[in-house]
């Protein structure tokens, strides 16, 4: 009995130290079609990712606290990425555009 409670008290110790994943390299053009790669930006602080597509409404109403959260956090890094059909990217870039965010935009 004594055994398995150090063997648990262990894992309960080591387990947390274990690496996370980390997530794959991509990369994307941004709203002027440069590419941006997400080894560009990490390392640089805390970085957020929203996906989200210019008919989504809820996905618009997020965007203005996004923006607020960047700019109160100034080692935050905003990303968002649009999952539009590829007929629509320039109704996305339109509306990025016209809201004058701070964030990246892939």
């Amino acid at each position: 009995m004594k055994a398995m409670l150090m063997i648990l008290m262990t894992l309960i110790i080591l387990i947390p130290g274990l690496d996370a994943d980390v997530m794959p390299d991509f990369r994307l053009p941004d709203a002027n079609n440069h590419d941006m790669r997400l080894s560009d930006i990490l390392g640089k602080g805390p970085v957020l990712i929203e996906f989200w597509a210019s008919w989504c409404t809820p996905c618009k109403a997020s965007m203005t606290q996004l923006d607020l959260l960047q700019k109160k956090y100034d080692s935050l890094t905003v990303v968002v990425i649009s999952i539009d059909a590829p007929k629509d990217i320039s109704k996305a870039k339109n509306y990025l555009k016209s809201k004058g965010f701070g964030f990246i935009a892939l």
